[in-house]
Protein backbone atom coordinates (compact mmCIF):
# COMPACT_ATOMS: atom_id res chain seq x y z
CA UNK A 1 0.00 0.00 0.00
CA UNK A 2 2.94 2.40 0.74
CA UNK A 3 4.02 2.10 -2.87
CA UNK A 4 0.67 2.89 -4.15
CA UNK A 5 0.86 5.77 -2.17
CA UNK A 6 -2.69 4.71 -0.22
CA UNK A 7 -0.57 4.38 3.08
CA UNK A 8 -0.48 6.94 5.27
CA UNK A 9 1.75 7.16 8.59
CA UNK A 10 0.81 9.90 11.39
CA UNK A 11 3.23 10.61 13.97
CA UNK A 12 2.24 9.65 17.84
CA UNK A 13 0.48 12.36 19.00
CA UNK A 14 2.44 14.26 21.67
CA UNK A 15 1.62 15.43 24.96
CA UNK A 16 -0.76 18.21 26.04
CA UNK A 17 0.95 21.28 26.39
CA UNK A 18 -1.10 24.56 27.77
CA UNK A 19 -0.31 28.02 27.66
CA UNK A 20 -1.68 29.65 30.78
CA UNK A 21 -2.34 33.44 30.28
CA UNK A 22 -5.06 33.63 32.86
CA UNK A 23 -8.19 32.07 34.33
CA UNK A 24 -9.43 32.38 30.93
CA UNK A 25 -6.66 32.57 28.31
CA UNK A 26 -5.50 29.21 27.46
CA UNK A 27 -3.62 27.87 23.80
CA UNK A 28 -2.56 24.78 22.89
CA UNK A 29 1.26 25.03 22.13
CA UNK A 30 4.34 23.65 20.95
CA UNK A 31 7.77 24.26 21.60
CA UNK A 32 9.24 24.95 18.20
CA UNK A 33 13.05 25.56 20.09
CA UNK A 34 14.40 25.81 23.45
CA UNK A 35 17.68 26.69 24.45
CA UNK A 36 19.66 27.18 27.45
CA UNK A 37 23.06 28.44 28.36
CA UNK A 38 24.67 28.18 31.79
CA UNK A 39 26.35 30.96 32.73
CA UNK A 40 27.52 30.49 36.38
CA UNK A 41 29.27 27.27 37.67
CA UNK A 42 30.34 26.53 41.68
CA UNK A 43 33.48 25.01 42.14
CA UNK A 44 32.73 21.44 41.22
CA UNK A 45 31.70 22.89 37.65
CA UNK A 46 27.97 22.21 38.91
CA UNK A 47 25.88 24.81 36.85
CA UNK A 48 24.32 27.81 39.37
CA UNK A 49 22.65 29.85 36.72
CA UNK A 50 21.48 29.75 33.66
CA UNK A 51 19.60 31.42 30.93
CA UNK A 52 16.57 29.55 29.09
CA UNK A 53 14.99 30.88 25.71
CA UNK A 54 11.61 29.58 24.94
CA UNK A 55 9.58 29.73 21.90
CA UNK A 56 6.03 29.00 21.31
CA UNK A 57 3.58 28.50 18.35
CA UNK A 58 -0.06 28.77 19.55
CA UNK A 59 -1.62 25.73 17.27
CA UNK A 60 -5.26 26.47 15.62
CA UNK A 61 -7.57 23.75 14.58
CA UNK A 62 -5.59 23.46 11.10
CA UNK A 63 -3.16 21.83 13.19
CA UNK A 64 -5.24 19.49 16.02
CA UNK A 65 -7.09 16.52 15.37
CA UNK A 66 -10.90 17.00 15.03
CA UNK A 67 -12.79 15.94 18.12
CA UNK A 68 -9.51 15.72 20.59
CA UNK A 69 -8.53 18.05 23.87
CA UNK A 70 -6.80 20.34 22.14
CA UNK A 71 -8.90 21.26 19.41
CA UNK A 72 -12.04 21.67 21.95
CA UNK A 73 -10.03 24.32 24.37
CA UNK A 74 -8.93 25.86 21.11
CA UNK A 75 -12.61 26.34 20.12
CA UNK A 76 -13.79 27.41 23.60
CA UNK A 77 -11.17 29.95 23.83
CA UNK A 78 -12.24 31.36 20.04
CA UNK A 79 -16.19 31.52 21.57
CA UNK A 80 -14.90 33.56 24.70
CA UNK A 81 -12.85 35.98 22.48
CA UNK A 82 -15.87 36.19 20.72
CA UNK A 83 -17.95 36.97 23.27
CA UNK A 84 -15.43 39.54 24.72
CA UNK A 85 -15.19 41.28 21.13
CA UNK A 86 -19.48 41.68 21.81
CA UNK A 87 -19.50 43.26 24.67
CA UNK A 88 -20.76 46.78 24.76
CA UNK A 89 -17.72 48.84 25.58
CA UNK A 90 -17.39 51.27 28.59
CA UNK A 91 -18.46 54.84 27.76
CA UNK A 92 -15.83 57.52 28.57
CA UNK A 93 -17.34 58.62 31.26
CA UNK A 94 -17.07 54.99 32.77
CA UNK A 95 -13.50 55.60 32.55
CA UNK A 96 -13.17 58.95 34.10
CA UNK A 97 -12.32 61.07 30.76
CA UNK A 98 -14.17 64.13 29.35
CA UNK A 99 -13.60 63.67 25.65
CA UNK A 100 -11.27 61.18 23.28
CA UNK A 101 -7.48 62.72 23.52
Amino acid sequence: MADTGTLEVLPLPSPLVLLVLGSTARCRCVSPDMSVVEEAFDTKLNPIRARISLGLRVLSTDDLAFGSKGAELFLAAARRREQLAARKPPNLQALGLKSTP
